[in-house]
């Protein structure tokens, strides 16, 4: 039987009675691309045509999640009465950028979704206000005159912390509570020295309930609370699969991520088996090459927005097997994660056993040569993982 959790200082924000139409109103912290933790959630609380669901938005721009599956997702979601799905300032971000960048390939329903995400949602249960947005509010203005820039979180929402005091219950998503009791006194001074942090928040002094619990983070979770009876569900701490990890995780490596999700998906282990990628020698800037993602256009392998990120011993802890796409990336490899104690790092194998060594493209120009390695390796990987 699953235990029941509950928001400490739930009763300063329970209604008196549920007066609501809904059994329950479950509202979620930011999702940032994490469709399997949405979905483990989702269905680890059962949620009904009975409940009010909301999400507080930043769906999107996560490092190692599926920015696009999840926005499918929510969308079929959203078209449900009684699922509201507001906007964060990654949604509003990424429906910018596209405009400015005509290399994003990104489908039409989605940025409609995007674009049609309302700013806040509020209600009145028992007598009791609720006011449901991602980031925070002006506490110069009343509700119904906020702006889209607070809503969201494109302006700075220290202000909101530091002197928030109204009667109603604002529910928020943006930062997490670490972040928050670390950087404002006031709320350092009402949060006791031992709590959890990567719990959802009832902000002790104030009518604040924080339920960004960092779900884009490996070590973090995707929280949902029920307003009307104070209970929280989270999903796992879900360490990844398959790591792909090449020199500056701008070509090879990604391109052997969005490959091998295709192929998982067609397999129908999409949802059972995780996917990302990393470089050795990333050095803070660059993303997806649009020769890599040309090619992948080529062969129809969707991808979404990748960012890059460095090959650390953190991510060596947190994946399962970690795939080299070169001979010197898995000596690279070997030295960063310490010897290997795990024995975790391989290389891609085509069907006669042989390691694949996948040239660097950047260097040989040569894109169309390094997907039909990854593909190859990633197809005699899947054989593998079908088998056990």
């Amino acid at each position: 039987m699953e235990e029941k959790f509950f928001v400490e200082g739930a009763a300063d924000f329970i209604p008196p009675v549920n007066d609501s139409p809904y059994k329950r109103i479950l509202v979620f912290g930011d999702v940032h691309g994490q469709l399997r933790r949405l979905k483990e959630l989702w269905e680890k609380i059962s949620v009904t045509d009975e409940d009010l669901v909301i999400f507080l938005g930043d769906y999107i721009l996560s490092e190692d999640g599926d920015d696009f599956g999840t926005l499918h997702w929510l969308a079929e979601k959203s078209r449900q009465e009684n699922v509201i799905t507001l906007m964060g300032n990654t949604d509003y971000e990424f429906t910018e950028l596209v405009e400015e960048n005509d290399n994003f390939e990104v489908s039409q329903d989605s940025l409609n979704f995007l674009r049609s995400l309302p700013l806040s949602y509020s209600t009145v249960v028992g007598g009791k206000k609720y006011f449901f947005c991602h980031a925070g509010v002006n506490p110069d203005k009343p509700l119904e005159a906020q702006r889209k820039y607070q809503l969201t979180g494109l302006n700075s929402s220290e202000k909101f912390y530091q002197e928030y005091s109204g009667e109603a219950v604002i529910v928020v998503g943006h930062k997490s509570p670490k972040k928050i009791v670390e950087k404002i006194p006031r709320i350092a001074e009402c949060v006791r020295a031992d709590f959890d942090l990567q719990k959802p928040l009832k902000i002790p002094c104030a009518n604040i309930l924080m339920l960004d619990t960092r779900a884009k983070d490996a070590t973090g979770y995707l929280s949902c609370v029920d307003i009307l009876s104070g209970q929280y569900w989270q999903s796992g701490n879900i360490s990844g699969e398959i790591l792909f990890v090449c020199s500056g995780n701008t070509c090879r490596s990604p391109m052997a991520k969005y490959i091998m999700r295709h192929l998982l998906d067609a397999a129908g282990l999409a949802d059972k088996i995780s996917v990302d990628s990393a470089g050795c020698n990333f050095n803070g800037t660059g993303g997806f090459s649009i020769e890599a993602r040309r090619e992948l256009m080529k062969k129809n392998i969707p991808f979404d927005l990748h960012v890059s990120k460095k090959f650390t011993k953190e991510l060596y802890r947190n994946f399962k097997v970690v795939i080299a796409l070169d001979a010197d990336v898995f000596k690279h490899s070997k030295k960063i994660s310490d010897g290997d104690p795990a024995e975790k790092i391989r290389m891609l194998k085509d069907f006669g056993g042989k390691k694949i060594n996948v040239d660097d493209p950047w260097c040989s120009g040569d894109y169309a040569k390094a997907y039909e390695e990854i593909f190859i390796g990633c197809s005699e990987l899947l054989k593998e993982l079908s088998t056990k």
